[in-house]
Formats: C-alpha cells, sequence, structure tokens
C-alpha cells in the first residue's frame, strides 16, 4: 500500500469557534425589537392565561405610551373656553358642545352594551322584535 499523502486542508491551521473566547462574535446591540416595560398588572395577566384580558391591557399600555409620547411632541395651548375648544363664536362652541355631548352619549351605550350578557341581548332584541310586529300590526 502506498502512503497517503498529506492534504491541502489537513495542513491549515485550525481556529476555535467556541464564542466565549472569541468577543468579536458576541452580538454589539440587544438582539431583537426593545420592549417596552409595561408594568406588574400586564406580566400577572400574561401568568394568568387569560389571553383576551392580556391582549386588551397590553393594547391599552401601547395607546397610553402612544399618547403620552405624541403629547410630548406636541405643544398644547391652553383654552379658557368651557367646551375645551379654541372656538371663539357663539355656533362653533355650541356645535363643540353638541359634538361631546354625542361622543359621551354613544360611548355610555357602548359601554353598556358591553357589560350585557349574551342572553341579555338576544332576550332584548326578541322584545324589540315582537314590539316591532305589534305595531305593524295596530297600524290601519
Amino acid at each position: 500500500m502506498e502512503p497517503i499523502a498529506p492534504s491541502f486542508w489537513s495542513a491549515l491551521p485550525v481556529k476555535s469557534v467556541d464564542p466565549r473566547e472569541n468577543s468579536d462574535m458576541e452580538p454589539k446591540a440587544p438582539f431583537g425589537p426593545d420592549y417596552p416595560k409595561f408594568g406588574t398588572r400586564i406580566a400577572r395577566l400574561r401568568k394568568s392565561g387569560d389571553r383576551r384580558e392580556h391582549g386588551e391591557a397590553v393594547l391599552a399600555a401601547i395607546r397610553q405610551m402612544q399618547r403620552s409620547a405624541l403629547q410630548r411632541e406636541l405643544s398644547t395651548i391652553g383654552t379658557n373656553c368651557a367646551s375645551g375648544t379654541l372656538h371663539r363664536e357663539g355656533k362653533a362652541i355650541l356645535k363643540a358642545v353638541r359634538q361631546q355631548h354625542e361622543r359621551s352619549l354613544d360611548r355610555a351605550l357602548i359601554d353598556a352594551n358591553k357589560k350585557r350578557t349574551d342572553d341579555e341581548l338576544c332576550n332584548a332584541y326578541a322584545a324589540a322584535m315582537a314590539a316591532k310586529r305589534n305595531a305593524l300590526k295596530a297600524a290601519p
């Protein structure tokens, strides 16, 4: 048998690939997005397993953070008007107050409907349809 000649690759020096020895392989910055600290309430909800409540709490926290970041960027002008707007004419002020009142009533209705259960909503719908049928029968 002939002796096997050493190959080209066996003659090259071998460099260690252990990341503990090579500090240049470590990432220079944290990998991935920088998540904000939401607080203990959201951490508790994450551990509890209620995904819907946890998601709503996270979204509310994100909206609050965005709102506060926006307020830092925008300059706010204080108003002396009871409507909270910068309008100076009576019609514009009344229109703004009316819109605020309509929004608050709409919000109250939405909040009231959120508190109702599915059975309550179905019963209210059935009662409304029965009243509508009775009104149509009574009409000449």
